[in-house]
């Protein structure tokens, strides 16, 4: 190759590496200038956000109408024509409006824009949703430029007051007869960052009850003491409130549920006192007191048991007590399918991993959004913002969003293969929105525990020492360098059936290779087991909506394994499962092996058909150091859940057809101070033991420190005679050291 020619392929691709930064920051300025426009309630400038959307509508053909339900708050929809306009169409939905903000908190000011020198852009916004709006645009503009076409019709909205209930936005327009002329079949709506790497999606949300709490009681001097004043029967609402919302807090912090499957209750105003020129009448009891508070109710939960606790407890009218609603959506939340049920979940899931994501699983969004509105329509709509590595900072000071992080995103945007969908008729995406079914606690497990899992696997003495992998199964190359090996590549395709007691898993050992070779690899055994049914072969199986369960297996030689499989409760898609070998000799339970898996989730169940090896964010585990037993002991604070058992005689082994399975139940909270004697230390974090409880009882007990000072841990208690008595599942937080 000359030098000249050289030279000019030098100089092509500066031009093309320029071309490309300058394209960027186009996209960044023009975001920039969005995030300006002051649309802060409660005096948005919605026109001057309209103009600017269909200013940058214009350059890409797209159809422009500004409608107004309500005088004064316009809705700005665009229409990107398919090639088949007959086919139902892909609404991509945002608001305009933003929350307001304290400028004196934020360390640039929120309506600049500012980029500092990470790249964050600071600004309100930035992630709540004009990032996601405009994006639906720069996504049309790259496609475009690609020259695709869409085969249905994409619609965009972007509509008004969405962040004071969307009642003259959303509501109005879904109500109108424009919009059911509009014939959509799925909505995107707006989701929330996400911390990881993954991207969330919500496929419903709580239901926001604004409560506002009032007590009456007979003025009096500040110095008199008497019964049932105001303030008195405000406090003990206050207080009943608070210990609610106390045990609603101590269900998520124990794991395995996300904020949106909790009623959250937070106060939002206080309200008592006569005012004085220098503030309050200090020697003067007011007769009126009054709270506000903002209520999320989770579709799951029984809402009519919620409103007979607020009437009963926090606001009784023997208590000169009464409440109003300031907001309150009656009737049952509507979900959006998110299972293969629903053709539209699969596209979508499928779209953000050909982009180069993936999505974690499916959750209830924590607060409100616009999708309920369309939900309620019958229309099936995910909230959906594609946002990764983010903390979430909506409605926060110095809410931002990188400028990789917005430019990625806009490569994550679905519209492509949701908008080329022929197959999917209108009738069966509209059959996709139904109203959430009462709460199933097998179900929440059967969600949380089904799916693809990835891993590692090794076997250990009762000591705790690893154990080789026979020399027929490790490749050559090992065994000519003496590499030693103790791990086996897993897959664990596990299912639940959520409105049945039915529960399978395949626990398969591949080959042992390098990283994803196990693409490639060979399966060397398949161990099924499952739970319900004829051919169910658990002695006993007690469960854990977190996804964490206990399991009972009888084994040949007079000998029985205790599975333990532990959840991660924050981020659900890591897990251990530790199992026990037990021998019994006479009367007397030993431990004689412990095997573990590390495992990842990777996506819902397949029956393990997916290429294993390529979730596994680990490297094998078995050699490297065991726990260090400060880690694990000292105190602990313990939520406790627990199930019982009472005819379960393991020594002539029973068929177990009924009872078998038991959900453990109750939140129970001790303190207890954890000693290094009696432990066996694995290797990550993990460690079990045999202890013997009263009464000669049998604990067999595994525990795993997911993050520092946070373990989940569960035990089975055996009688003297070899009856199983009980099983725990137990959320810790530790206290201090020994």
């Amino acid at each position: 190759m000359s030098l000249r020619l050289l030279l000019l392929l030098v100089v092509v691709l500066q031009l093309c590496l320029l071309s490309a930064v300058a394209g960027d920051d186009a996209i960044i300025s023009r975001f920039q200038e969005y995030l300006r426009i002051n649309t802060v309630q409660p005096n948005p400038d919605y026109y001057k956000a309209v103009d600017f959307i269909n200013s940058q509508a214009k350059p890409l053909s797209l159809e422009s109408q500004t409608i107004e339900l309500v005088k004064g708050k316009p809705l700005l929809l665009l229409k990107w024509v398919g090639s088949d306009p007959t086919l139902p169409a892909f609404l991509l939905n945002s608001h305009t409006d933003v929350v307001p903000f304290e400028d004196s908190k934020w360390t640039h000011h929120p309506l600049q824009a500012h980029i500092d020198h990470h790249g964050h852009i600071y600004a309100r916004g930035s992630q709540d949703m004009k990032c996601v709006g405009l994006q639906y645009l720069e996504a049309i503009r790259k496609l475009q430029a690609s020259g695709f076409q869409p085969l249905r019709s994409v619609y965009l909205s972007f509509v008004p007051d969405e962040e004071i209930g969307g009642h003259d936005g959303a509501v109005k327009f879904v109500e109108s007869q424009f919009f059911k002329s509009l014939n959509i079949a799925i909505v995107l709506d707006e989701g929330l960052p996400s911390p990881t790497e993954s991207y969330r999606v919500f496929y419903g949300e709580r239901s926001p009850w604004w409560l506002v709490i009032k007590a009456k009681g007979p003025p009096g001097h500040g110095a008199k003491l008497y019964d049932n004043s105001a303030m008195e029967n405000l406090l003990k609402s206050i207080e009943s409130i608070r210990r609610f919302r106390a045990s609603q807090f101590d269900l998520l912090k124990a794991g395995g549920i996300g904020e949106g499957d909790v009623v959250s209750v937070n106060m939002a105003f206080l309200k008592a006192g006569t005012p004085s020129p220098t503030g309050f009448v200090m020697n003067l009891q007011p007769s009126e007191a009054e709270a506000g508070f903002d209520i999320r109710v989770p579709p799951n939960v029984d809402a009519e048991a919620l409103e007979r606790r607020l009437v009963e407890e926090w606001a009784p009218a023997a208590r000169n007590m009464s409440f109003e609603f300031k907001q309150k959506l009656t009737g049952k939340q509507f979900l959006t399918a998110a299972d293969d049920s629903n053709p539209w979940w699969g596209l979508l899931e499928n779209a953000v991993k050909e982009a180069g994501g993936r999505t974690s699983k499916p959750e209830i969004f924590p607060a409100s959004t616009d999708a309920r509105y369309f939900r309620k329509a019958g229309v099936p709509a995910f909230g959906f913002s594609p946002i990764s590595n983010t903390p979430s900072l909506l409605h926060d000071h110095n809410e931002y969003l990188g400028k990789a992080e917005y430019l990625k995103g806009i490569d994550v945007t679905t519209i492509s293969p949701l908008s080329c969908s022929a197959e999917i008729s209108s009738e069966i995406a509209l059959a996709q929105s139904q109203p959430a079914p009462d709460f199933n606690p097998w179900s929440e497990f059967a969600q949380n525990v089904s799916g693809e899992w990835d891993g590692f696997g090794a076997d250990f003495t009762c000591e705790g020492q690893p154990l080789e992998l026979p020399e027929s199964v490790v490749p050559e190359a090992f065994r000519e360098w003496e590499v030693k090996v103790f791990d086996w590549q897993t897959q664990c395709p596990t299912l639940a059936q959520p409105h049945s007691l039915s529960f399978l898993y395949k626990s398969i050992k591949l080959l042992p290779t390098v990283g994803c070779e196990a693409d490639a690899a060979t399966r060397y055994s398949i161990d099924q087991r499952i739970i319900g049914g004829s051919k169910s072969s658990a002695l006993a199986f007690s469960y854990s909506v977190t996804g964490s369960y206990v399991a009972v297996w009888p084994l040949r030689n007079n000998q029985l394994e205790v599975e333990h499989c532990l959840i991660n409760p924050n981020d659900k898609e890591s897990r251990v499962r530790i199992f026990q070998v037990v021998s019994l000799a006479e009367t007397n339970m030993s431990l004689q092996s412990v095997k573990v898996f590390c495992e990842q989730w990777y996506g819902p169940f397949r029956d393990g058909d997916q290429l294993g090896g390529c979730a596994i964010r680990s490297s094998g585990f078995a050699s490297t150091p065991t726990t260090a037993a400060s880690v694990v002991t000292g105190s602990w604070r313990v939520l406790l859940a627990t199930t019982s058992f009472h005819a379960s005689d393991f020594v002539s082994w029973p068929p177990f057809l009924s009872g078998c399975i038991q959900q453990v139940t109750g939140e129970k909270v001790i303190e207890i101070v954890r000693e290094e004697k009696d432990l066996l230390l694995l290797p990550q974090e993990m460690w079990c033991s045999l202890q013997e409880g009263k009464d000669r009882e049998r604990v067999f007990s595994v525990g795993w420190v997911f993050e520092p000072g946070q373990a989940i841990t569960s035990s089975c208690v055996f009688s003297s005679d070899s009856k199983l008595k009980e099983v725990t599942v137990a959320r810790e937080t530790a206290l201090s050291g020994v």
